[in-house]
């Protein structure tokens, strides 16, 4: 979904317009709103919402000089503009300078509607761009390096000479949120390393390391960092970045670039300046959480947590997602959401932006109803061990919960007690024993739990109207 801001020093009015349609309908979300435009600025840069819908007129900082300010720093989000009737030649201006629209106040549903429509036809042909001139400039700039190609292969062909063969190889992938000035091949040697440093885009640049002496991946990653801003005068700005680990010996460049990318794509998601790739496997307590998620919601929250941190990097959690989809379609018997407009790990970055809003999105679409669960839990005791006389104490100990929740939730979903659907089973499997085995009524009367076989007869009875060899007789008449 693309993120918009909405800006109005009239409460109200931000109040209506954030009401006046259903965004999500059209691909959108309000993620923030403010009525003064100075604290929105700091939200703004912050959030880098694909949207920023402002009224023109309000103190402070005006519309035309919020949108002046966001081209000076680069922002690349669309403006739409509000304005009265009075300021109509002032909206035209701001049209001029870059705005995507304006709309005339009091704005409503059919103005704001096709408004949004047409900005995401423009931001989907946006995006279709980037990623298609990002992907472009990889790919030339990898290919002739894919196959066997080693990474030394790759130092010395960037440096144009022989460079002799280093103990370690790895790779990291840095991405800026402006332009990179980094705009040709740098190569930089060192008694104990080499490196070669290559723009593949307008804010990446990818580094392979050839190294004598195994230091951390962060070690390597923030010095050829340090080189490039002295070299090229770069001043600090955001970014992430992303390391292979290290390597022994002759390595692939591609595995090299595609390990430092997974880990550059992962911290973007996460929000995390540098992580570095995993040896591989599954992260711990895979296994285990995604049985919970059959039930329990903080399941999700734990998932979270551990993405933000790093500890799942985003491959990762495009696995555990598979496993989720039916795990969830399972446990619920409803058609899966987990990231249902997803096809791969990148597609959840290209979606979400962060995980942030995945997780938020998640939990939407995600319903836990958890008495189902619980009664889905207590069927199937019921059905594997009704001739045990378990009461509901000990079952309600068993599965975590009280006694008094047990009865009331069996109360509410079925309309029995839980006596009574121990009763039924044990019913529903004697009329089954005498209908289809040639066993006695004592043998019956044992086999579903019932110790005494004048009990036994007496409660079936009075649930049936007939006695256990009645209703034998008139089953296999």
């Amino acid at each position: 979904m693309y993120q918009v801001y909405l800006i109005d020093d009239e409460p109200w009015v931000l109040i209506g317009l954030e009401r006046l349609i259903s965004w999500e309908k059209y691909g959108f979300c309000v993620v923030g709103k403010s009525t003064s435009s100075r604290e929105a600025w700091g939200q703004i840069v912050e959030k880098k919402p694909d949207v920023v819908i402002t009224d023109i007129r309000m103190p402070g900082l005006n519309g035309l000089e919020l949108l002046g300010k966001m081209k000076k720093e680069k922002l690349d989000s669309e403006v739409v503009l509000v304005s009265g009737f009075a300021e109509f030649e002032y909206a035209r201006t701001a049209i001029r300078e870059g705005a995507f629209d304006y709309l005339v106040k009091p704005v409503n549903k059919e103005q704001l509607t096709d408004c949004i429509q047409r900005l995401g036809k423009l931001l989907d042909e946006k995006n279709k761009k980037a990623e298609t001139r990002s992907v472009s400039e990889t790919i030339d700039m990898i290919s002739k390096y894919k196959g066997e190609c080693s990474a030394w292969e790759f130092l010395c062909d960037t440096a144009k000479s022989e460079l002799p063969k280093r103990s370690y190889y790895m790779a990291c992938l840095y991405r800026f949120e402006k332009v990179s000035q980094v705009s040709d091949i740098q190569t930089i040697a060192d008694t104990v390393f080499n490196t070669s440093i290559v723009p593949i885009g307008e804010k990446e640049v990818l580094a392979v390391i050839g190294m004598d002496l195994h230091q951390n991946e962060g070690y390597y990653a923030k010095k050829i960092l340090e080189k490039m801003r002295v070299n090229k005068k770069e001043e600090p700005q955001r970014m992430v970045y992303g390391c292979s680990i290290i390597f022994a010996k002759e390595v692939q460049m591609y595995k090299l670039y595609a390990r430092a990318k997974n880990a550059c794509d992962s911290a973007q998601f996460a929000g995390i300046e540098m992580l570095v790739d995993h040896r591989g496997g599954n992260w711990r307590g895979s296994t285990e959480l995604i049985q919970q998620i059959r039930y329990q919601r903080n399941s999700i929250e734990e998932l979270e947590q551990l993405v933000q941190s790093g500890e799942i990097l985003l491959d990762e959690l495009w696995k555990t997602i598979l496993m989720m989809r039916q795990a969830y379609a399972d446990s619920q018997n409803e058609p899966n959401q987990i990231g249902h407009n997803c096809e791969s790990a990148e597609d959840l970055l290209r979606t979400y932006k962060n995980c942030n809003r995945f997780f938020d999105t998640l939990k939407e679409v995600l319903t836990f109803d958890e008495s189902k669960q619980m009664m889905k839990q207590i069927w199937e005791y019921i059905d594997c061990n009704y001739m045990e006389n378990k009461t509901a104490a000990a079952l309600g100990t068993e599965l975590g919960i009280s006694q008094g929740y047990l009865s009331q939730l069996v109360k509410k979903e079925t309309g029995k007690t839980y006596s009574e659907l121990i009763q039924q089973k044990k019913l529903e499997k004697a009329k089954e024993l005498l209908k289809y085995s040639e066993k006695t009524v004592g043998q019956i009367a044992e086999e579903t739990g019932y110790s005494d076989y004048y009990y036994f007869t007496k409660i079936f009875k009075r649930l049936t109207n007939l006695s256990p060899t009645e209703y034998r007789k008139q089953e296999k008449k």
